[in-house]
């Protein structure tokens, strides 16, 4: 029973009830789903391999030039509540040496229990002015792995959305095929009554 409804949604049962456009729309079903099966792991892996690339590269730029430095802090970290939730990190003013040897200050964000004098590692770039960490590996992976995720789904979506614009153009087809024929014997029945 499996394999004849399996049968009947590829089109390949000869029923003598199916119309032309019935046979093509189950046609068109299959190669829908093999575009699917075949082009979506492809997008998938194509937005993921353009995205890894591009971060390596980053990560790689960043890596060169960027340089952690050790920050001498000049004041307590005091805890800043907003609401009914403490901020984790907080602005506290801080020393540091660039990496071209030129003292540097100003405020970095430390943790809320930090006292004075703490020493506390910080990214510079070459210039020493205070900057994000180097992306890692772990976020290289994790915008690779969204991109081919959100990739391979809008691919996935454009396809299923093909097939219902096919669908809703032969259902249209059929209407009006349903329409004529119906023009043709209504007179026939209505002259009964």
């Amino acid at each position: 029973m499996a394999l004849r409804r399996a049968r009947l949604w590829a089109g390949l049962e000869r029923s003598p009830l199916c119309r032309p456009c019935d046979r093509l729309e189950a046609r068109l079903r299959v190669l829908l789903v093999l575009l699917f099966l075949v082009t979506v792991p492809l997008a998938a892996w194509a937005a993921g391999a353009v995205v890894y690339r591009a971060s390596t590269q980053t990560e790689q730029a960043q890596r060169a030039d960027r340089v952690q430095v050790e920050a001498v802090l000049l004041a307590e970290a005091h805890p800043i509540g907003v609401g009914f939730a403490v901020v984790p990190q907080v602005p506290v003013p801080a020393q540091w040496t660039a990496p071209d040897g030129s003292p540097r200050s100003g405020a970095i964000l430390v943790g809320t229990s930090a006292p004075a004098g703490t020493v506390v590692p910080i990214w510079t770039d070459r210039a020493g002015n205070v900057v994000e960490p180097p992306r890692d590996r772990d976020q290289t992976t994790m915008r690779t792995s969204v991109a081919a995720f959100v990739a391979g789904s809008m691919w996935a979506m454009l396809l299923a959305a093909v097939g219902m614009v096919v669908r809703r153009a032969l259902d249209r087809q059929r209407m009006a095929a349903w329409d004529a024929e119906w023009a043709e014997v209504a007179p026939r029945w209505t002259e009964h009554r």
